[in-house]
């Protein structure tokens, strides 16, 4: 059984999750819709050439072809041949995405959330050979771990794209008005985005473009507490929720994604319902100066995260495979 792995451009998020199932099997190969170097994302963990284009033509050379983003596999997909088996992974809790009606042309859609793949089934279209699973993202627990002895420089940190349903803009006013200072990386997409307040860049705030990949850990390590404030039904991580906790930084959250799946508020997390977006200052300044709190937190969240390490996400990934119908079996890279 071979299989290619096709993601949208190197260096997006999605090659966390896509590059290590091709680093462990041999039989698992890795690959890009563009990869221009206009298009390349310089976060540490892609390289910038190197990397294989994908075409449909190489496509009918494997058994498997995994995609990682609808629009981009849809183009001329009936090039690939029909004993070719397609699999596209939906890295995204969007409505207008998951009852897509080119669904249908997959035999396998997976979704990481439970909401999308209920969504997704609800909507799927009659007589539809397509199967549609639920496999929860998972991270490298040995790349993103607590560093010792760092001084916690960082009061609150975010970690994510500068786009409006991130909401980057109220945690910086919130952090404001109880006078801690935020510090966040990533990739500035809407760049009127960034300090729509007018707040004092190095004094109120911090955003740092690209931390890269070998340096993200100690970027965790210097968090007293970390911030994603998603709106619903669009991400399915995000996957810095995830990382944060590997790190044990105590993290507050929207009910999103991953997060609203398997954590527990007050236990391993501190939700923040929708309606209680006025109150986010307090709440923030509730959990910040409560340390046996965030003790609590950090302790438990590292835990779970245990559960949905990068190695058992690849093995589901493969157990799914597997199921597709086709009869070899797969080599092991660390065999």
């Amino acid at each position: 059984m071979r299989i290619i792995q096709v993601c949208d451009r190197p260096g997006w998020a999605i090659d966390k999750l896509s590059k290590p199932i091709s680093e462990k099997y041999d039989n698992v190969d890795m690959s890009y819709f563009c990869i221009t170097e206009d298009r390349y994302l310089n976060s540490g963990y892609s390289n910038k050439s190197g990397n294989t284009q994908y075409t449909h033509e190489l496509g009918n050379i494997y058994d498997i072809v995994h995609f990682h983003r609808l629009e981009s596999a849809v183009i001329n997909l009936g090039n690939l041949n029909s004993n070719v088996k397609r699999v596209l992974t939906i890295h995204t809790e969007r409505h207008e995405d998951l009852k897509d009606s080119r669904i249908k042309m997959f035999d396998l859609i997976i979704c990481p959330t439970k909401h999308a793949k209920d969504y997704c089934k609800e909507h799927l279209l009659n007589g539809a050979n397509t199967k549609v699973i639920y496999i929860p993202h998972g991270i490298d627990i040995e790349k993103y771990k607590e560093v010792d002895n760092i001084f916690k420089t960082t009061p609150v940190g975010f970690i994510g794209r500068i786009v409006p349903w991130k909401r980057w803009d109220v945690i910086q006013k919130a952090c404001s008005t109880v006078g801690l200072k935020v510090v966040g990386a990533g990739y500035i997409e809407r760049g009127e985005l960034l300090n729509q307040h007018n707040f004092t860049e190095g004094t109120d705030f911090e955003f740092h473009t690209f931390v890269k990949e070998r340096d993200m850990s100690k970027f965790y390590s210097m968090m007293e507490l970390f911030i994603c404030l998603s709106e619903p039904n669009i991400e399915v991580g995000p996957l810095p929720v995830m990382e944060a906790m590997a790190c044990k930084v105590p993290v507050i959250s929207t009910k999103v994604g991953w997060a609203l799946d398997h954590c527990t508020h007050g236990e391993d997390i501190w939700f923040v319902d929708e309606k209680e977006m006025e109150d986010l200052p307090k709440i923030i300044k509730e959990v910040y100066h409560n340390e046996e709190l965030r003790e609590k937190l950090k302790l438990n969240a590292s835990k779970l995260i245990k559960d949905f390490s990068i190695e058992k996400y690849t093995d589901r990934i493969m157990r799914a495979y597997d199921k597709l119908g086709i009869k070899e079996g797969r080599e092991n890279n660390n065999n």
